[in-house]
C-alpha cells in the first residue's frame, strides 16, 4: 500500500511536503517527478518485489508514461504474459509495471482487466494528460481540488491542505449528509472544494486546457438481477465457494509477513478456514480482547484449532482509547461516532509488529445481509415452530409480520446509518439552516427509495449499502486506520467478481428464516466448526461502560462546553445539554459489565458531536497541518 499525490505545476518543495504528510502510508521508499506541467509524489509500502525495481514513479520503456500507484492488482501475474506477447518489456516483478503497459495497450479500458484495490495516477507526457482512477468498490481513496486553474490530488485530504492556496472552509452540506447517513453520498468532503473520486470512476485532467472529465467505468447496480431466476441452491453455493476461494488465494500473494484477523464470527473465521485449506497449516491469526469474560477468544481459539493455525491473542487496554481520539480523527479526516474505532486503531497498530499484510472479513455483512436493519427487506418466510422456541425467535417473527406491510418509504428510512434518524432529534440538535442544506440527490426519497421500487427488495437494499455505506463507513476505516500503522489490509469478500455474482443470488439465500448470511453459513461449514458458522453476529465487545464512565465524560464536558457550542451556528446548545445530562444519569452506567452504556442512540450522538468539535479545532482552526499536536489535552 502507498500514498500518492500531485498537482499541475512544477514545485518540488510542495510535492515533497504533501508526500511527507502521508509518510505513514509508505515509509519504505519515496520518489518524485516534476516538469513544467506537473509534480508527482509517491510514498511506498513495499509488498511485492521489495527491490529498487519497485520504486515509483515508474515509467514505460521510452519514459513517456509515468505512474504512481496505491494498492494491489491481485491478478497481475495473469496479465503480465498477455502484455509480454504484445511486445511489452518488464524490468520488475511488480503489479505496478503491469498497470503501465496495460494502459499503454488499452488506455482507460485497462481498468476492466484489473482485479484489485487501487488508486492510480498516470501522466502521459506526449498528450499532456493525467489519468486518475479508483477501484470498483472504493477500497482505496483519492481526493482532488480543482479551482482557478489549479488541480491537486492525493490519497488523503491532509496532503492537499499542505497547499496554502486551498482555503479551509467547512462544508455544511457534508454535515447535513452525515446527520442522515453517517457518510457522504455524492463525493463531497467536510472541506469545500475538495471532493473524492467515487468508486468505479476515473478522471482525465487535460493539462493544456486545465479541464477535468470524470467517467464511471463500473457500477455494481448494472449487475443486479431484479427478478429471481432460481437455478438451485447447490449451484449458487458451488459457484460462490469457488469464487471466494480464488479471492482468498489471490490475496495471499505477498513478499512480506502475512496474517489474518480472527474474531470467531463467521466472516473472519471463513477467511482463515479458506487460507488453511489453501496453505495447509500455520496461518498466523490474531484475536483481540480486553481481558474480560465477554471476550471472543474461546470462539476464535476453536477456529484456530480446527484450522491448525498459529493463534495469537492481543489484550488491549481501553484506558488508551481516549488519548488516541485525535489520532483516529486525524487519520479519518471526518468526525466519527463508532466507539470501536480507537480499539481497531490499537489492534492494527499492534498487528503491525507481527505482519505487514492482514486479511479481514469486511464486506461480509453488506453482501450477505448480516445486519439486523436488513430484516425489513427480508423475503417473506413461512411460519416455523422454531420461531416459538425463545423470546428472540418470537420477536423476529413478530417483526417480520410487521415489516411485511410496511410502506417502501418507511422501509427506506431503516437503512440509514446516521446517528440522528429521528426527525425531532435532528430539529432539536441542529439548526434549520443545516438541515435544509442536504443536497437534493442525497435525500432518502431520492436515493434508496428511488432505486428500490420493484421486487427483490433485499438485494436492492444490499446493493445500495455496498455502493454507499461500505466505502463511506467500513472501507475508509480499514484504509486509514491500517495505513496509520503502515500496514496493508486485504478483504477477500470485496473481490469484484464475488460482488457481481452476489447480485444474482436470490435474497432468500442471504436471509432465510432466522438465518442471516444463509448461503455463507452453508459454505462455511466445509471450512470451520459448525457452531462458528451459525453463530449470531456480535460487535467487537468494547467495555464501554467502564471506559466512558471513567474518563470520556470529562472529554465530552470539556469539548462541548456551552461557551464553545455557542460559537457553532449549526448546533443548538439546549439539546446538547440534555444529552450530557442523560449521559451522566443513565442507569446503565451502574454496571461495570455493560457493553451498551445507553439504551438509545445518545452515546453515538455525543461521540459524533465531540469529534465534530475536535475536527473544527484540528483542521479548520489549526495552521500547523504539517506536524499537528495529537495530544488530547491540546484540544480541551
Amino acid at each position: 500500500m502507498c500514498g500518492i499525490c500531485g498537482f499541475n505545476w512544477d514545485d518540488r518543495v510542495l510535492v515533497k511536503s504533501m508526500s511527507d504528510s502521508i509518510n505513514h502510508r509508505g515509509p519504505d521508499q519515496e520518489g518524485y517527478f516534476t516538469d513544467q506541467n506537473i509534480s508527482l509524489g509517491h510514498k511506498r509500502l513495499s509488498i511485492i518485489d521489495l527491490s529498487e525495481n519497485g520504486r515509483q514513479p515508474m515509467y514505460n520503456e521510452d519514459g513517456t508514461i509515468c505512474l504512481i500507484f496505491n494498492g494491489e492488482i491481485y491478478n497481475y501475474q495473469e496479465l503480465r504474459p498477455i502484455l509480454e506477447k504484445k511486445g511489452h518489456r518488464f524490468i520488475s516483478n511488480t503489479d505496478s509495471e503491469v498497470i503501465i503497459h496495460a494502459f499503454e495497450e488499452f488506455g482507460p479500458d485497462c481498468l476492466s482487466l484489473f482485479n484489485g484495490m487501487f488508486t492510480i495516477a498516470i501522466y502521459d507526457m506526449k498528450k499532456k494528460k493525467l489519468f486518475l482512477a479508483r477501484d470498483r468498490l472504493g477500497q482505496k481513496f483519492l481526493y482532488y481540488y480543482h479551482k482557478d486553474g489549479k488541480f491537486l490530488f492525493a490519497s488523503e485530504i491532509k496532503a492537499l491542505l499542505q497547499y496554502e492556496g486551498i482555503k479551509k472552509e467547512f462544508n455544511n452540506q457534508t454535515l447535513a449528509q452525515f446527520i442522515t447517513w453517517a457518510y457522504s453520498i455524492n463525493g463531497d468532503t467536510f472541506f469545500k472544494d475538495i471532493k473524492e473520486i467515487m468508486p468505479g470512476n476515473y478522471g482525465i485532467y487535460d493539462l493544456k486546457t486545465k479541464s477535468l472529465e470524470i467517467k464511471k467505468y463500473w457500477d455494481l447496480e448494472n449487475h443486479l438481477t431484479t427478478h429471481n431466476h432460481p437455478i438451485g441452491e447447490k449451484h449458487y453455493i458451488k459457484n460462490l465457494r469457488n469464487l471466494l476461494l480464488k479471492s482468498v488465494e489471490r490475496r495471499m500473494i505477498a513478499d512480506v509477513p502475512l496474517g489474518a484477523s480472527l474474531s470467531g464470527g463467521i466472516d473472519s473465521s471463513l477467511i482463515v478456514g479458506m487460507m488453511a485449506h489453501l496453505k495447509g497449516s500455520n496461518i498466523k491469526t490474531y484475536s483481540v480482547g480486553f481481558g474480560r469474560e465477554d471476550d471472543e477468544f474461546p470462539y476464535a481459539r476453536k477456529v484456530a484449532e480446527h484450522c491448525d493455525a498459529d493463534y495469537n491473542e492481543i489484550i488491549l487496554s481501553y484506558n488508551q482509547m481516549t488519548s488516541s481520539m485525535p489520532t483516529v480523527l486525524w487519520s479519518l479526516e471526518q468526525p466519527w461516532a463508532r466507539p470501536t474505532l480507537p480499539a481497531i486503531y490499537h489492534l492494527l497498530k499492534e498487528l503491525k509488529k507481527h505482519v505487514t499484510v492482514n486479511l479481514v472479513g469486511e464486506g461480509g455483512d453488506e453482501f450477505f445481509a448480516g445486519y439486523n436493519r436488513y430484516q425489513v427487506f427480508a423475503p417473506k418466510q413461512t411460519y416455523d415452530p422454531a420461531y416459538e422456541e425463545n423470546d428472540f425467535n418470537k420477536k423476529w417473527w413478530s417483526d417480520s409480520q410487521k415489516y411485511e406491510n410496511m410502506p417502501l418509504d418507511e422501509k427506506s428510512k431503516q437503512i440509514t446509518s446516521g446517528y440522528f434518524n429521528d426527525d425531532q432529534e435532528k430539529k432539536e440538535t441542529f439548526s434549520e439552516e443545516i438541515l435544509n442544506q442536504i443536497p437534493e440527490g442525497t435525500k432518502i426519497d431520492n436515493t434508496f427509495g428511488k432505486i428500490n421500487s420493484n421486487n427483490n427488495q433485499l438485494n436492492k437494499a444490499l446493493n445500495f449499502e455496498c455502493k454507499t455505506s461500505l466505502p463511506g463507513v467500513q472501507l475508509i476505516k480499514l484504509d486509514r486506520l491500517s495505513m496509520a500503522s503502515s500496514m496493508e489490509v486485504r478483504a477477500p469478500f470485496l473481490d469484484y467478481r464475488v460482488a457481481e455474482y452476489l447480485q444474482k443470488v436470490p435474497g432468500n439465500l442471504k436471509w432465510n428464516g432466522l438465518d442471516k448470511k444463509y448461503i455463507l453459513q452453508r459454505i462455511a461449514r466445509e471450512f470451520i466448526p459448525e457452531k462458528n458458522a451459525i453463530r449470531r453476529k456480535l460487535p467487537l465487545q468494547v467495555p464501554l461502560a467502564d471506559y466512558y464512565k471513567s474518563d470520556f465524560i470529562d472529554i465530552i464536558k470539556s469539548t462541548l462546553d456551552e461557551n464553545i457550542i455557542s460559537k457553532r451556528s449549526y448546533l443548538k446548545k439546549e439539546r446538547i445539554n440534555k444529552l450530557l445530562t442523560r449521559f451522566k444519569e443513565n442507569p446503565h452506567f451502574t454496571s461495570s459489565k455493560s457493553t451498551a452504556p445507553t439504551s438509545d442512540n445518545s452515546l453515538r450522538q455525543l461521540l459524533f458531536l465531540t469529534n465534530l468539535e475536535l475536527m473544527q479545532k484540528m483542521f479548520f482552526e489549526n495552521d500547523n497541518l504539517k506536524n499537528p499536536n495529537l495530544n488530547i489535552n491540546n484540544y480541551l
